[in-house]
């Protein structure tokens, strides 16, 4: 009759000095036949020759592998017993230990090497990084795991195959060995940019397709220009600055999305920050001719990497004339026809600023190309007059009569 004992339960045995004998005596002797090794998971089975056993007393065996300490009880039927040892054993890969007590005392004991099997599906495989910048220097690692169909890692020394397409077309084939469980390869960037394809196998073992990004660098200094420029002082007109196509130092052109950021400086010293995003290389933005004559200044760059050029784009006074006239019935200040250089009206919504001596200065809109001062409450005599639009200033002296 065969039990299992719990460990907790070998060792009370062993502290005690008890057995499973009745009569406490000398302990027999005892001969253990087993292999020197075992494929892992298939069955273990030894013999055990005694002398001086009685007849139904208890051959305590443990077993010490990878699953800690198992302990179990083979009855004595006679001088030699056939012993299969429990499956779940030998499941675990490495160097076991196998002995064997009577009367609590150790009579036998042999090391057992449970060799893996073949390595099985999955082949576990891991790439990091996933992208790298193709600029011939940095690198990924693709690292392979085997292991048998009970979780076991391949013997060290297991050669494993990696198999790589680059970008540019070409194929390499390594081979790598098992060492502290894992096989790898480092994946050193080329300078130009697309996938690497990975494949991987170990015996007749293949793992999953792995991919490797190679992305472009940042960009070196590039170029803008303007588009649909119309040089008029009007802050009506709109037109747009363009940069080439922005390359890595290998002239890989850079990822979509890449962030540029647009610098303007406006005729009267206001700095914008614009934000552009690349797409197939290009970037632009739209900005609006200012309300002021004089030179914009435009530049750009990505942070952290190429900048561009200065382009300066002039604006010449698009405002013709500012009449003024004095309304002394209905107490108005008419500022117009407002005109511009092709003698056409100025856009409705043109603000013009006006300043009356020391007076907090009035914002009025153009209507029609007029805009009109209220001079109610205006004390009859001269008075200094400060009219701004478009980026001129005009001081006149009016009379109120």
């Amino acid at each position: 009759m065969k039990q299992i004992f719990t460990l907790s339960g070998l060792y009370m045995m062993l502290l005690t000095g008890c057995s499973t004998s009745t009569t406490p005596g000398v302990a027999g002797r005892v001969t253990l036949q087993a292999p020197d090794s075992v494929a892992a998971g298939q069955p273990l089975r030894i013999q055990l020759s005694t002398q001086h056993v009685q007849l139904g007393e208890h051959l305590t065996l443990v077993w010490q592998g990878g699953w800690g300490t198992q302990v179990f009880e083979q009855t004595v039927t006679g001088t030699v017993l056939n012993v299969a040892l429990p499956k779940h054993w030998t499941t675990r890969s490495g160097v076991q230990a196998l002995r064997v007590w009577h009367r609590s005392k150790l009579v036998a004991a042999q090391t057992i090497h449970v060799r893996p099997q073949q390595p099985a599906q999955p082949l576990d495989l891991y790439l990091g990084a996933k992208s790298i910048i193709a600029d011939g220097w940095h690198w990924s690692m693709i690292t392979a795991i085997p292991s048998d169909s009970l979780g076991n890692p391949a013997p060290v020394e297991t050669p494993v195959q990696f198999r790589f397409l680059r970008p540019n077309g070409h194929r390499n084939d390594l081979t790598s060995a098992t060492h502290h469980l894992v096989a790898y390869q480092r994946i050193t960037a080329q300078t130009n940019t697309g996938k690497t394809i990975v494949g991987v196998r170990a015996g007749n073992v293949s793992g999953k397709e792995k991919e490797l990004l190679e992305v472009p660098g940042f960009p070196v200094n590039f170029k803008i220009e303007a588009s649909n420029y119309t040089p008029l002082a009007d802050q009506r007109q709109g037109f747009r600055i363009l940069t080439n196509v922005l390359v890595d130092q290998h002239n890989n052109v850079v990822s979509d999305g890449t962030l540029v950021q647009f610098r303007c400086v406006d005729p009267d010293g206001s700095i914008r920050l614009i934000k552009g995003y690349t797409l197939r290389g290009g970037a632009e933005v739209a900005l609006e001719n200012p309300g002021y004559a004089g030179s914009m200044q435009v530049s750009a760059s990505v942070y952290g990497a190429g900048r561009s050029n200065v382009l300066t784009l002039r604006f010449p006074e698009n405002l013709k004339s500012v009449p003024v006239q004095i309304d002394q019935k209905r107490h108005r200040l008419r500022i117009g026809p407002l005109t511009e250089s092709l003698d056409q009206l100025v856009p409705n919504g043109t603000m013009v600023t006006v300043q009356i001596d020391d007076r907090d200065p009035v914002s009025i809109e153009v209507v029609g190309g007029y805009a009109e001062a209220d001079l109610m409450g205006i004390p009859p005599g001269p008075h200094s007059v400060e009219l701004t639009v478009s980026g001129r200033t005009i001081t006149l002296i009016i009379a109120i009569r």
